[in-house]
C-alpha cells in the first residue's frame, strides 16, 4: 500500500469537513453539483460524510460496507469505519477505499476520489463497477489543487464523473 502525500490527505479531509459543516449549519441541505445532486445525512457524529471507506469483499465474495454501511454494520465503526488492516484482521478483502464517502438512508450513494498526480486506477475503475452492479453509486474525482485553492467553502464543486 502507498503512502499519500500531505496535500492529497489534507484536500480530502477539507472536502468532508464541507459537507459536515454544511450539514451542521443548515441541517440537511442539498449541495449543488453540475450535473447532479446529492443529500447529506444529519445523523451520527460523522454526519454521514465518511473519510478513507473502504468496500470489501467477504469470504462469501459478497460486498460489505456499502449497504449497510459499516456503523450500521457493526457498532465498532460507529465513529469510523475500519481502516484497511482491520479489515483484512475482520476476514475482509479491500477491494476498494473511497476518499470521500456520502452515506443516505444506509447506503453509501455517492463517492468522490481526491487526484492529486494519478487519476483513479483501470483496476479501481473495474471495482466501482462491481459495487455498481449491486446498488446505485455515483462516484466523483475532484482536483486536490482546486480544493486547496478555495478560501472557503463552495457553493458548487467542479469534478468529475467516474
Amino acid at each position: 500500500m502507498g503512502v499519500e502525500s500531505y496535500k492529497h490527505q489534507f484536500a480530502k479531509n477539507v472536502l468532508a469537513t464541507w459537507f459536515r459543516d454544511k450539514c451542521k449549519d443548515v441541517g440537511n441541505v442539498w449541495v449543488s453539483l453540475q450535473p447532479a445532486c446529492w443529500r447529506v445525512n444529519r445523523d451520527g457524529p460523522h454526519y454521514g460524510v465518511w473519510v478513507e471507506y473502504p468496500v470489501c469483499l467477504d469470504k462469501q465474495n459478497q460486498l460489505i460496507g456499502t449497504c449497510p454501511v459499516w456503523d450500521e454494520h457493526d457498532p465498532e465503526f460507529e465513529l469510523a469505519p475500519p481502516s484497511y488492516q482491520r479489515c483484512i484482521d475482520l476476514g475482509y478483502l479491500p477491494i476498494a477505499i473511497f476518499d470521500v464517502a456520502i452515506q443516505h438512508k444506509g447506503n453509501i450513494i455517492y463517492a468522490f476520489e481526491v487526484v492529486h498526480k494519478n487519476r483513479v486506477s483501470p483496476l479501481k475503475l473495474d471495482y466501482i463497477e462491481r459495487v455498481r452492479q449491486y446498488q446505485h453509486l455515483e462516484v466523483f474525482e475532484i482536483d486536490a489543487d482546486w480544493i486547496l485553492s478555495r478560501v472557503g467553502p463552495p457553493d458548487a464543486l467542479i469534478c468529475e464523473y467516474v
